[in-house]
């Protein structure tokens, strides 16, 4: 709900951050020494902050853009989940971003580098896993999808064996076809490719 433009906010860091630095001054011209270095610590660890917020903000600006680019390429080969594998993309890169900027805070890291670390290999075993045992068909029916895509279109009249209808919608790795009588009916997308289909 609330709304500052960089431009403020920048500002009110360097109005603080030169206040602090006054305030360091005049505890030591008042002979306040605790105070001053309590100040003076909070001074130096400021351009950190700054720092910080500089990384998770270019973060942010870069998991936005990539989930932009995941999904539209997700999209273009016709995969269903794209928004899914989009915002998959844009965590891990906010995940990364707040590791690095806790970092530049002098903040121990290693327990998160390493969960991040263990969760991204996990992750890309099982994903590696999935298309080397149980989804090689999946894969085969996704790669027949995109080129089912190429030979026809929605709205188009076709007839494959005994069925005959309407092109309704081309998804993934089925097409659905409207028949005369009304009734929805799927065909694998690599059945299309496999058998003689007879367009209309």
């Amino acid at each position: 709900g609330i709304q500052v433009s960089v431009s403020t906010l920048i500002g009110k860091i360097v109005y603080w951050f030169i206040l602090l630095v006054f305030l360091v001054s005049a505890a030591e011209l008042l002979g306040l020494e605790r105070v001053s270095a309590t100040l003076d610590v909070l001074a130096l660890y400021v351009p950190k902050v700054f720092g910080a917020a500089l990384v998770l903000l270019a973060g942010v600006l870069l998991a936005q853009l990539l989930n932009g680019v995941v999904r539209g390429a997700a999209e273009g080969v016709g995969l269903e989940y794209a928004n899914g594998l989009g915002r998959i993309a844009q965590g891990l890169i906010i995940i990364i971003s707040l590791s690095v900027a806790i970092g530049q805070l002098e903040v121990k890291t290693d327990l998160l580098n390493n969960v991040i670390a263990i969760v991204l290999i996990s992750v890309g075993a099982a994903v590696a896993l999935a298309l080397g045992l149980g989804s090689r068909d999946i894969a085969g029916q996704i790669l027949a999808g995109i080129y089912v895509r190429e030979l026809y279109a929605v709205g188009q009249q076709i007839q494959i064996g005994e069925i005959e209808g309407q092109i309704e919608e081309i998804g993934t790795v089925k097409t659905t076809l409207l028949t005369e009588s009304g009734e929805l009916v799927s065909v694998a997308n690599r059945v299309l490719l496999e058998q003689r289909v007879s367009s209309h």
